[in-house]
């Protein structure tokens, strides 16, 4: 069987080029992309998290974000907690909140990093797949605005709105649908392979 060859679709830059998905059998939308851990082809896949051991893309990005925030906000507010519990009843009384103080300020900079990532990705217009790929093809070029990307607007506010603002369009399926005969919402999950 020979698989149909790519379509070009033209971008705000360049054109852009559909591909046909082997594995679902359908010609993938603009930015999607298949996911071998989920066996699906996602709408604006950005990254598969291993650790919600699901896909970020089009329709939970901005979840993703909230999550991220939150975290933080809850991170410093058990820092501050604790420390201020520590304050009041001594460190002999205290020596839990202390070390749940201490562990959480070593833990806080890794999702912080994490945030100010998307934070950059959202502003320049590309996902995190996006940019290691053009980091392992061309080097480092997204950085240095050399490479083209259809899908930057070099508008950091127009960026950062249609990244983190966009609609999360339509789900493809129905969880209020009758079952059919081999319908994938009702398959077992194995655990090894998440």
């Amino acid at each position: 069987m020979e698989l149909p060859g790519p379509i070009v679709k033209s971008g705000e830059i360049q054109p852009v080029y559909l591909k046909y998905c082997e594995t679902c059998y359908i010609w993938r939308p603009v930015r999607a992309s298949h996911c071998s851990r989920c066996n699906a082809c996602v709408a604006n896949l950005d990254h598969h998290c291993p650790w919600l051991a699901n896909c970020v893309g089009q329709r939970n990005y901005w979840y993703f974000i909230v999550f991220l925030i939150f975290l933080q906000v809850c991170c410093f507010f058990l820092i501050s907690t604790s420390f201020y519990h520590v304050h009041k009843a001594g460190l002999n009384h205290a020596k839990a909140a202390c070390f749940l103080g201490i562990y959480c300020s070593i833990c806080v900079p890794y999702p912080l990093l994490l945030l100010v990532y998307h934070v950059c990705l959202g502003l320049t217009g590309i996902s995190t797949r996006e940019y290691i790929n053009a980091d392992r093809n061309e080097g480092n070029c997204l950085l240095q605005d050399v490479c083209l990307n259809p899908f930057n607007s070099h508008r950091y506010g127009h960026n950062f709105k249609r990244q983190w603002f966009r609609r999360r369009g339509k789900s493809n399926i129905s969880m209020l649908a009758r079952y059919q005969p081999g319908d994938q919402r009702f398959n077992v999950i194995e655990i090894g392979a998440i």
